[in-house]
């Protein structure tokens, strides 16, 4: 689908309108909040050049796989097929500006008449979009007219897993394809109110089912909370070291705020040490936690950075019970006692970062010659 923005004036004034300006923010505009345009497949927007134009795309042909014998190969025809993309479609909008200079000197009108813009183009493209989904195949239904689903908070979860099922079943879902559901706001709410949603899809369970910390982080902001690095905001993470925090202040009590971290710090805790039997089971984990205290207890100079990783990876073979002669105490005081800070404050003297390298092995070495 094209779109067209098209403003007219009626006075002079007309060569200080700046039309880039205003259809690229409003472009800006549709990227972020137009639903469909983020479903949809655009990979060929960049052959489409005007309204009539159409786009030949080729789908390969399935290769046929036989068995061998006599070491005779016999060849299949491969016949790729293909489809026409057509663009047919092209919308505008056009209004009058008396002074385009003072509109567009004020922000605040130019956004208010953006946004009105926006809002009508959105309508338009979603509502043609979704209609190009009407014709969906039998097998990917669940439910019916006859007997449509009555969806609830305590029904939606199973459903959803249930759809997700007739997509795979039907070879509608393919590798690498993450597939997506177009919901309204009660819908939304139901999903919410879904205990085995929150259970499946919260800031834990992404920690078993993709192992991505960034994952987590999405869907903590859904949460109310956010991760941070080792040392607050702006900061990187340091030894797996992370900082959960609360951003939601407007609308709940102090009480509530502090209950919220509370439940999702537990739902972290138990899910982590979950996750913790899993990868430990590993032997390139299990090698990794050996070759980490091999180095902190060897080692003649260690940098900050690595020495935390280091003892976080001692930690993990710790309290998964791989490394049962290493005082957890001690791990945990050494986390601390390595900062470049606490090096200095216990000296007595100014290091140089060389200088608390080596101090920081010293240290290290002095602590674990006993395990």
């Amino acid at each position: 689908m094209a779109e067209t923005t098209q403003s007219t004036t009626s006075n002079s004034s007309y060569s200080a309108f700046i039309p880039e300006l205003w259809s690229q923010k409003l472009n800006n505009m549709l990227e972020k909040n137009c639903v469909m345009l983020q479903c949809v497949n655009r990979n060929w927007e960049g052959e489409i050049k005007n309204q009539g134009d159409t786009v030949k795309i080729i789908t390969p042909a399935k290769v046929s796989v036989s068995t061998l014998t006599d070491d005779n190969i016999s060849y299949s025809s491969l016949a790729p097929t293909s489809m026409d993309l057509k663009i047919d479609q092209k919308k505008f909008f056009a209004f009058k500006i008396d002074d385009v200079s003072a509109v567009q000197s004020n922000t605040d009108i130019m956004e208010a008449h953006l946004s009105n813009a926006k809002k009508a183009i959105e309508e338009v493209q979603d509502s043609y979009l979704l209609g190009l989904h009407t014709d969906v195949p039998t097998a990917n239904i669940v439910g019916s007219e006859e007997s449509p689903i009555t969806l609830s908070k305590t029904t939606i979860y199973e459903n959803f897993v249930n759809l997700a099922l007739a997509l795979k079943n039907s070879d509608a879902v393919h590798s690498g394809v993450r597939p997506w559901v177009v919901i309204n706001p009660t819908i939304e709410s139901y999903l919410l109110q879904s205990s085995e949603f929150i259970s499946a899809y919260n800031v834990a369970d992404e920690t078993l089912r993709e192992g991505s910390i960034g994952r987590i982080a999405g869907n903590l902001s859904k949460l109310g909370l956010t991760i941070r690095g080792t040392h607050g905001e702006g900061t990187e993470p340091k030894g797996s070291l992370y900082q959960l925090s609360n951003q939601v202040t407007l609308g709940i009590s102090e009480k509530a705020a502090i209950e919220n971290l509370k439940n999702i710090t537990s739902q972290l805790i138990s899910q982590e040490e979950l996750a913790r039997e899993r990868i430990c089971s590993n032997i390139d984990i299990q090698d990794s936690i050996s070759r980490s205290l091999g180095i902190l207890k060897y080692a003649r100079t260690i940098a900050h950075d690595e020495a935390l990783q280091l003892l976080s990876n001692v930690r993990l073979g710790i309290v998964s019970g791989q490394l049962k002669d290493v005082p957890l105490l001690t791990i945990d005081k050494l986390m601390t006692d390595v900062e470049p800070a606490t090096l200095m404050v216990n000296s007595g003297k100014n290091l140089s970062a060389a200088q608390r390298d080596v101090a920081r092995a010293d240290l290290l070495r002095k602590a674990l010659e006993e395990v």
